[in-house]
């Protein structure tokens, strides 16, 4: 749906922000991105997919969420007066802790936005009020989408929309300051050497494996739970987290719940009822297993995994904790609110570890998107790698889980040969006298959106002759020449019901640079092009929004010989590599867990499905270390573990299953006393933390922690023994 032209023009916002109003194209029922090729600024395809399938479909003032959440790269050759304006102009809050650094978070206050514009906003005479409110709630789209030219940033990349945002208030007979640094109990003249960190969700910092070494209070020193909606009535935390959402917890309020469990006035479930961690009423969490593999007390929660802990030293080591809203945000691909979160909880983590004076600070990373540029140039790799070189003087080491991404699936055709790929990447070379093709399979019943990021290995030219199709299950097709295509496309929608509320349901968003992607070069800056296809949900949701068939769909990359002519400009015709990854979709442990779309090779297309290059999103930076999972019967790579890209293979494997027909580790619960098995690399992560915890503080148990410094296996790195 079009702006309306009554609203506010376009060529007050090119004036302001450099908006090419000739290219602000978005067609009814399907768009095309439609933006300036000439553009030196980055787009990102998420925000354009998300104002047009929700606020720029609706024009309504439901559509907008309270905060709108960024990862960004800033310039910072930008004067810091002229960051003030844009801040107080867009209201944005940006974390102290990002005070001089070029990679950072914020946040948009959308509520607050739309309040000062609409104290200023003047309806045209004469226009009902329906007109009227749709008029406003188009100039608030407008200054929403022309915060991606501000100067300020090089590039930046939507997070999360939050919708249902409750102030965290502290109890109001609370003794302790609203101060996150206040410094937890840890015993005098016991400074820690090492400290451990994870960002996980669902975390038992009750539970006794994470006691001390007087079984009176907690190793948890801080714990923060970023849950932006969590009721304040059910919160007893010291003081809210200075990144701006969710509470934050100091061990001598986990020691007074500990207290209660002592003199059995209480119960572990009641406790964490009390501080708002009803999901914890779950007898497993992702968090509960590798907090335990990471720094749980064997002598209490017993041998959780089969590696070999010489010394006990790695069991009283203190621990920061960030616990992600998983539950809130699942049931959303993870395109972009993983990078947020991770990015604040490792600032917010190094921060406290700086307080403590420790001099090195493991961090596991046990979680991971699937989609992004897969080589290390992305937003958040970028953060993490900024963050590790200016921690001094402690050492940060941030440990990733490669991914469960490789398939497990068996060739009905050839039982005992290879297995199937598991569909997460495809990857082919674009040629002009032959199309590239990719089919998608969406399943039937998927309650989220389906994103497939087609990534050129290049920023492409100008008049770059490729067009992309998109042909769904029913045979309908919608195209997008090149970048700069005006022209409608027949839908392929089903017709909608009487009154419906119009959400858009698909596109196709084609953009010369993207904001996902950018490294600096001897040449300069380097991008890449990338095709993004979006997909709404097969399962048609509560709120009135259409839904997609499922079935396949076809993406096809073409020559388009049409484009040499325009102008008199001819692109050199070239060929182009061409790497697809399906974004993931995830969901909370213990719940119903969707179908994943996949890529297929269906008809035979050039583009083939392989597990090369399927490390998880968090897995590429150059100061991350990389845990992949092996059998600890055949000592081989378990099948599930990611597979390494050129240059790149994990810096370490450890033992995440008991054999090929015993799969998984014993792991520990979210209540004390209860135990499971789980497998995958997020098992393996937190071993190698632990080992490499413990060379720190003890050099000489090198040769029993670390295999001997050698040539790494392809697949599995260094094994731990």
């Amino acid at each position: 749906m079009a702006l309306s032209q009554e609203v506010k023009t376009m060529s007050e916002l090119s004036d302001d922000w450099g908006v090419p109003q000739d290219w602000w194209v978005m067609p009814d029922k399907q768009w095309e991105g439609g933006v300036d090729p000439t553009s030196t600024r980055a787009q990102d395809p998420y925000f354009w997919w998300f104002m047009q399938s929700g606020p720029l479909s609706m024009l309504d003032a439901k559509a907008w969420p309270q905060r709108i959440y960024f990862s960004a790269e800033r310039n910072l050759s930008c004067p810091s007066e002229q960051v003030a304006d844009i801040c107080k102009n867009f209201h944005l809050s940006i974390p102290k802790a990002y005070d001089g650094r070029r990679y950072m978070t914020f946040y948009m206050d959308v509520q607050a936005l739309r309040e000062s514009l609409w104290a200023n906003w003047s309806p045209p005479v004469g226009q009902s009020d329906e007109i009227a409110q749709s008029g406003f709630e188009g100039s608030v789209a407008e200054k929403v989408f022309s915060l991606q030219y501000a100067e300020c940033f090089h590039r930046l990349a939507m997070g999360i929309p939050v919708r249902d945002l409750v102030p965290t208030e502290p109890p109001p007979d609370t003794s302790h300051a609203n101060d996150v640094n206040t410094a937890p109990s840890v015993p005098k003249g016991t400074a820690p050497d090492v400290v451990l960190g994870l960002i996980d969700d669902g975390l038992p910092y009750l539970h006794a494996a994470l006691r001390n070494s007087s079984g009176t209070g907690s190793r948890m020193l801080w714990i923060w739970d970023q849950r932006w909606s969590a009721p304040s009535s059910h919160t007893t935390f010291a003081g809210a987290s200075s990144f701006g959402y969710g509470a934050v917890s100091v061990s001598t309020e986990i020691d007074n719940s500990i207290g209660k469990l002592l003199r059995q006035t209480s119960t572990e479930a009641s406790e964490y009822a009390q501080h708002g961690f009803t999901d914890m009423r779950r007898r497993n969490s992702h968090g509960a297993a590798v907090l335990q593999l990471l720094a749980g007390d064997s002598s209490v929660c017993g041998p959780s995994a089969p590696m070999r802990w010489p010394t006990k030293q790695t069991s009283a080591l203190p621990v920061i904790g960030v616990q992600i809203p998983f539950r809130q945000s699942s049931r959303r691909s993870l395109a972009g609110w993983l990078a947020v979160h991770v990015i604040d909880g490792m600032n917010f983590i190094a921060e406290q570890a700086k307080s403590l004076s420790a001099t090195h600070l493991y961090v596991n990373l046990s979680l991971g998107a699937y989609g992004g540029p897969h080589d290390g140039s992305a937003i958040v790799d970028g953060a993490i790698d900024e963050l590790v070189a200016k921690s001094a003087p402690t050492q940060v080491q941030p440990i990733a889980a490669t991914g469960n991404t490789a398939g497990t699936r068996r060739n009905p055709s050839n039982w005992s040969g290879p297995r199937l790929p598991s569909g997460v990447h495809a990857r082919g070379t674009w040629k002009k006298d032959r199309p590239l093709i990719f089919t998608l399979r969406v399943p039937p019943d998927k309650a989220e959106d389906t994103f497939l990021e087609i990534w050129f290995d290049q920023e492409l030219p100008l008049r770059a002759p490729i067009k992309v199709s998109l042909e769904g299950p029913d045979g309908r097709v919608i195209e997008q020449k090149s970048f700069f295509s005006r022209s409608r496309s027949n839908s392929i929608s089903p017709s909608s019901a009487p009154n419906e509320t119009r959400i858009e349901q698909h596109g196709i968003l084609f953009f010369r640079k993207v904001s996902q992607s950018r490294s600096e070069v001897k040449e300069g800056t380097k991008w890449r092009s990338m095709v993004l296809i979006a997909l709404a949900p097969t399962r048609r949701p509560e709120n009135g929004r259409r839904c997609v068939p499922p079935g396949d769909w076809t993406v096809t990359l073409a020559f388009d010989g049409s484009i040499k002519s325009i102008e008199g400009i001819v692109e050199t015709v070239q060929d182009y590599r061409v790497d697809a990854w399906v974004e993931r979709d995830d969901t909370w442990v213990g719940s119903r867990r969707g179908q994943q779309a996949r890529l297929i090779n269906a008809h035979g297309e050039q583009a083939a499905v392989t597990d090369e290059n399927t490390f998880t999103s968090l897995a590429h930076g150059n100061s991350v270390m990389c845990a992949g999972a092996i059998d600890g019967t055949t000592r081989e790579a378990s099948p599930y573990s990611a597979e390494h890209r050129a240059g790149w293979i994990p810096s370490y494997s450890a033992v995440a299953d008991r054999s090929p027909l015993r799969r998984g580790v014993l792991v520990g619960g979210t209540h004390s006393g209860t135990m499971r098995f789980a497998s995958g690399t997020s098992m393996a992560a937190p071993q190698v933390v632990r080992s490499l915890a413990n060379i720190a503080l003890n050099a000489s148990a090198w040769a029993e922690e670390l295999p001997a410094p050698g040539v790494p296996d392809a697949k599995k790195g260094l094994e731990l023994p």
